[in-house]
C-alpha cells in the first residue's frame, strides 16, 4: 500500500497556519490548501535564513493566504497584529480589491516613534483612475502616505510624504508596483494599508505588506523581492 509524505512546516508556519484556520472555519471556509500552505512556509523559511524574520510585520493579503472572508487580517508572525478591513475592501486570490472612491482601507493597531528606521515593502497592482494621491501604506494622523503614487498618470513611486523613493529596487511596470524603500517616520502616527481620506485611499489590489524595524541593504531588499516572487507570489508575474 502506498504512503503519503506528510510535509513537515516551520513552527512559525504551523502558528500561523493555526490562527488563520480558526477564522476561516468560522466563516464557513475550509482550512487553506497544502499547496498554499507550502508556499507560506517557504516564504517563512526563507525569511528567517535571510535575517528578515525577527522584528518584521508581515501581511498576506491574498485571499488563499489568509483568512478570505470577514474583516480580520491575520498577521504572518507573532509579532505582527490583526489588521481590520474598514469600509468593505474585498478579498480575492489576487489581493485585497481596494475603491479609492469608497475610502477603504485596513487600519493596523501599531504606532511608530519620530526618528524610527523602517524598511517598507510592497506589492500592489493600481488600477489607473483620476485620484490625486493612490496610498499603499499609510499613516493615520494626517501626515499623508509612506508608499503610493503621487497621481493616476505618475509611473514614479513615491515614499515619505511622497518623496520620490529612488531607493527602489524594484520599478513600475504595466500597473503592477514593486516597493521596498528605508525611510525614517516623520512623526508619532497609527498605521494603515491603504490610504485615509487624507492621503488618499488605494484604487486596486494590494497583495502583500511588509515592514522590518531596521533599513537593509540594496541587495537584501533584491533578495526579499526575489522571495516573494518565488513563493506566496508566484502567481502575480513579478518580474
Amino acid at each position: 500500500m502506498p504512503t503519503t509524505r506528510k510535509y513537515t512546516f516551520d513552527i512559525d508556519t504551523k502558528r500561523y497556519l493555526n490562527r488563520v484556520n480558526t477564522y476561516r472555519q468560522l466563516n464557513g471556509l475550509p482550512n487553506i490548501a497544502i499547496a498554499d500552505a507550502v508556499d507560506i512556509d517557504n516564504f517563512v523559511i526563507g525569511l528567517k535564513d535571510l535575517g528578515l524574520w525577527v522584528d518584521s510585520y508581515i501581511w498576506l493579503l491574498m485571499s488563499q493566504y489568509n483568512v478570505a472572508a470577514g474583516t480580520s487580517l491575520v498577521g504572518l508572525n507573532v509579532n505582527t497584529p490583526t489588521g481590520t478591513l474598514v469600509n468593505s475592501p474585498t478579498w480575492s486570490t489576487s489581493g485585497v480589491v481596494f475603491l479609492n472612491s469608497s475610502a477603504q482601507r485596513i487600519d493596523i493597531p501599531v504606532t511608530f516613534s519620530f526618528g524610527d528606521t523602517y524598511t517598507l515593502f510592497a506589492s500592489a497592482k493600481l488600477t489607473n483612475i483620476a485620484a490625486t494621491n493612490l496610498t499603499v501604506l499609510s499613516f493615520g494622523n494626517n501626515r499623508g502616505g509612506l508608499i503610493g503614487v503621487s497621481s493616476n498618470g505618475s509611473t514614479l513611486l513615491r515614499n515619505n510624504q511622497w518623496a520620490v523613493d529612488t531607493s527602489s529596487v524594484f520599478g513600475a511596470l504595466n500597473g503592477d508596483y514593486r516597493m521596498s524603500s528605508a525611510t525614517r517616520l516623520p512623526t508619532i502616527g497609527s498605521f494603515h494599508i491603504s490610504g485615509t481620506t487624507y492621503s488618499g485611499p488605494f484604487n486596486g489590489n494590494i497583495h502583500i505588506a511588509f515592514m522590518l524595524k531596521r533599513s537593509i541593504t540594496a541587495s537584501a531588499q533584491s533578495s526579499l523581492h526575489n522571495l516573494y516572487k518565488n513563493t506566496v507570489g508566484k502567481n502575480l508575474g513579478l518580474p
